[in-house]
């Protein structure tokens, strides 16, 4: 509450009061009143304003909850109630993370006035620079008297979440910059059916109730009599990518797998196909509220857009209950459909699992795991933190056991009619692509 001018203020006057009454000088000890007779009047006004700050509040305003890495964001703070003495100057702050969020307009902390009717507002913009959620909070309403004698600041408790999504460099770069050659010659599922699309079927002659707008006018000038085109029917195959989000993948395994989700996404999207995203969690994935785990399969651009902002919020934590996402898959999502799940499989030693799998797989559900292996996307120095011979030889020996707990789950996978593609950081995505392309062709 009290300034450092205020304390050297009073220090001062202590030291001429100190020599007024040491040499008596009168005029010095009344000289040095002053100052003290004027922080009194100003500590009145000061509580005046402490009084009247109890009523103001702030609202922020958001311009979107959701920008792209490169974008910007508008924030308007809104005070109202600043009301009496306090209306004549204040500052106000807001409070965000300065290495995810920059500020490229406007000024804060800020110094305001408010209206007659006790209301002012101010406006800043913010630049996304990191991809993720992020709070904007809390606000610093705070005074000081004319004098600078006396400070009050409060703490306003109002919090927003605004989340970064990879800008479009980055879903360019993630979408055709890795790879590319592995899916530009994937197509879409050719059906055995005859429907409408835009891909040749056959043609034949033309029968009542056919569809005028379908006659081959080239044919039917040249055989002399109405011939019709028919066309390949487009079948939208459904697919789940069941993300694994446990501890186990964090790191480097779990930028790769928003990638691939994303990739995915992305083609089947473009195919024509039904694609969503479910996240098995029980001890916790750490996601803002309002944010679903599941996205129920859909084809259309603002699907995507879904998909992609729940795979902007992933993070790594607990242990997913993979039994209960696959129960909930085969309630939610019709057979037939395809499951494609990408783990790492260190939390699949659970029988219940592989009971879930089977009971999938028994009704129809056709399941592909893609498996990134944990030693492959980490540093030589990650996996040998000691130099010397006994360190080496037991990171020997856990990595072989490792090896060898892995190998005997995805032998019981593949035992269960599941396919299994194990995978490092050079082939994760390409593998991607290819267990979609099996699976549509299926």
């Amino acid at each position: 509450m009290f300034t450092k001018r205020l304390i050297s203020l009073y220090i001062i006057v202590s030291l001429l009061m100190a020599l007024g009454f040491s040499f008596q000088f009168h005029f010095l000890i009344f000289a040095s009143m002053l100052p003290l007779l004027l922080s009194l009047f100003s500590l009145t006004v000061f509580l005046e304003k402490i009084r009247f700050s109890s009523d103001v509040k702030v609202e922020r305003v958001l311009s979107d909850r959701f920008i792209v890495k490169g974008g910007v964001l508008t924030v308007k703070l809104k005070v109202i109630n600043c009301k009496g003495a306090l209306s004549k100057g204040f500052q106000l702050d807001d409070r965000f993370p300065g290495e995810s969020l920059t500020l490229i307009k406007g000024e804060l902390p800020v110094e305001l006035k408010a209206d007659d009717s006790g209301r002012t507002e101010v406006e800043y913009v913010l630049e996304g620079g990191r991809e993720g959620s992020f709070a904007i909070g809390p606000i610093y309403f705070s005074f000081k008297d004319k004098f600078g004698f006396f400070s009050f600041s409060r703490e306003i408790k109002e919090f927003s979440f605004v989340t970064v999504l990879p800008g479009v460099s980055e879903l360019k770069k993630t979408f055709f910059g890795e790879s590319e050659k592995h899916y530009l010659w994937i197509g879409p599922y050719k059906s055995k059916s005859k429907g409408l699309s835009t891909d040749y079927y056959s043609s034949r002659e033309f029968q009542p109730g056919d569809d005028l707008r379908f006659i081959d006018w080239k044919a039917t000038a040249r055989l002399g009599k109405p011939v019709v085109k028919e066309f390949e029917a487009r079948t939208g195959r459904k697919l789940v990518i069941i993300a694994d989000t446990g501890e186990s993948m964090a790191g480097e395994k779990l930028s790769y797998l928003k990638k691939a989700v994303l990739l995915l996404s992305s083609q089947a999207i473009r195919k024509g196909d039904l694609v969503g995203v479910l996240i098995p969690t029980v001890s916790g994935i750490l996601l803002p509220r309002e944010t679903s785990i599941y996205v129920k399969p859909g084809s259309t651009v603002p699907h995507f857009y879904s998909i992609l902002k729940v795979s902007s919020l992933l993070q790594c934590f607990g242990k997913p209950d993979f039994s209960r996402a696959i129960e909930f898959l085969c309630k939610r999502v019709g057979a037939p459909a395809k499951i494609l799940l990408v783990s790492d499989l260190e939390d699949f030693d659970d029988k219940r699992v592989y009971e879930a799998l089977e009971e999938a797989v028994s009704i129809g559900y056709s399941v592909v795991v893609v498996s990134p292996s944990t030693y492959l996307f980490k540093r030589p120095e990650q996996i040998f933190p000691g130099r010397d011979e006994f360190s080496v030889v037991s990171t020997l020996h856990m990595v072989e056991e490792e090896r060898e707990r892995r190998q005997r789950n995805i032998l019981k996978l593949k035992g269960l009619g599941v396919e299994v593609y194990d995978v490092g950081p050079g082939d994760f995505l390409p593998m991607m692509i290819k267990a979609y392309h099996i699976m549509r062709v299926k």
